[in-house]
């Protein structure tokens, strides 16, 4: 059964030399069905310029995306408590 969730990497921000992380920001849009209309998330992430700095743009992407994978899953864990 196919998944009904796209996950983007829509936008990537660099904020100059003086800001040390790169943001990106990652959606999560799930399809809507006859039962339940769509369901939309983002979540914003920062990457340390070191350690990005000599990724290829589709490994950033990866990790970004990795990253807030990371994030949703401690919120599913412990909610309320961030």
């Amino acid at each position: 059964m196919p998944s009904r969730i796209v996950v983007n990497v829509e936008k990537m921000l660099d904020r100059g030399p003086e800001y040390g992380f790169l943001e990106a920001q990652i959606n999560f849009e799930e399809k809507a069905t006859p039962a339940k209309g769509m369901s939309f998330a983002s979540v914003i992430v920062s990457l340390a310029k070191t350690e990005v700095g000599g990724m290829t743009f589709d490994e950033i992407r990866a990790a970004a995306l990795l990253k807030a994978l990371s994030f949703l899953e401690a919120c599913l864990k412990k909610p309320g408590t961030r």
